[in-house]
């Protein structure tokens, strides 16, 4: 094992920024007082949630900074010259970090108490100090702006349905205790298993896509459309601020429907193209009526309207 005279030596070969610009020789009395510790692979260096007495400077191999656990991927490798520990040392606080250990390595730890005794006695180590602290804070701002813009990605993939981007059923679930004053209008699509039979599924597909759009495009901002799967669809309708009667809607989105004209691939019959048609269920909620009793009603509708013909839009009692 090296001396501590050895490791000041080493140290300030590998250009340190704690110790730049720093007198040598303060530097090599300094790090007498300090104790080498060796780490294998996997070894924990600093646990996250726990007190860190101590700042670690790496003089020989690499060390991996995680944020969520010792196993998960790293955001940061620590390479000799580089130090770990040193904002929650200075602070007091819990690590917000794991420290592990990538290859074997030897590192020199720092108890608080030395380093704050090192920056009285040196007014450019304590700047060192210092911009080290203020970039490493930078730095795990940054890496917690990015893991929240990431939560947020994919908190919105988990609750849009990925052939159409409408609202799936898990923001339904999400959600659904926080309707309050709305109707409900159930959509389905009329004959669909017969679309994918004579037509095959990639049109099929886009016959969803299609009629998601047109749902979408003749409803407001703040009205939620979603896909609850299949050929299924549902529209919660905002009371508060509606400029028409749900069954005025209702209806708008049965005509728009209609209207379409989906390209297909031509098939034995000879056609090119196909008209789509959607059956609707209307239900407007009723005073503390549970969200389960509203979409219960409207998919009664829903069914009276495929019982009656379909193409059609059925008001619940």
């Amino acid at each position: 094992m090296a001396t501590q005279g050895d490791l000041s030596s080493e140290i300030i070969q590998l250009q340190s920024e704690l110790f730049e610009d720093v007198d040598a020789t303060l530097v090599e009395q300094w790090l007498r007082s300090c104790k080498t510790l060796e780490f294998n692979t996997g070894d924990i260096v600093i646990a996250q949630g726990e007190a860190n007495p101590s700042v670690y400077l790496l003089v020989e191999g690499a060390l991996t900074v995680h944020i969520t656990s010792e196993h998960s991927s790293s955001v940061a490798v620590l390479k000799p010259g580089d130090v770990a520990g040193e904002v929650s040392a200075l602070s007091g606080r819990e690590t917000s970090a794991w420290v592990t250990a990538r290859t074997k390595s030897r590192a020199i730890e720092v108890p608080r108490t030395l380093l704050l005794e090192w920056a009285e006695g040196s007014h450019q180590f304590a700047l060192n100090l210092l911009q080290l602290s203020n970039t490493r804070l930078h730095d795990s701002n940054a890496v917690s702006r990015s893991i929240h813009a990431n939560a947020e990605v994919l908190k919105a993939k988990a609750m849009t349905d990925s052939l159409t981007g409408l609202l799936n059923r898990h923001w339904l679930e999400i959600n659904q205790d926080r309707f309050r004053g709305i109707s409900l209008i159930a959509v389905d699509i009329d004959h669909f298993k017969q679309i994918n039979d004579l037509h095959g599924h990639p049109t099929g597909d886009q016959v969803i896509r299609t009629v998601a759009q047109t749902l979408r495009q003749c409803t407001r901002p703040h009205d939620a459309v979603m896909r609850l799967g299949g050929e299924e669809f549902a529209v919660v309708v905002d009371l508060s601020r509606a400029d028409s009667s749900p069954m005025e809607l209702a209806e708008r989105l049965r005509t728009a429907v209609e209207r379409l004209q989906v390209e297909t691939s031509t098939t034995s019959d000879g056609q090119s193209s196909l008209q789509v048609r959607i059956s609707l269920g209307v239900a407007t909620q009723k005073h503390a009526e549970a969200w389960e009793g509203l979409m219960e009603r409207a998919d009664q509708a829903l069914y009276a309207a495929k019982q009656g013909g379909r193409n059609q839009v059925v008001q619940a009692p």
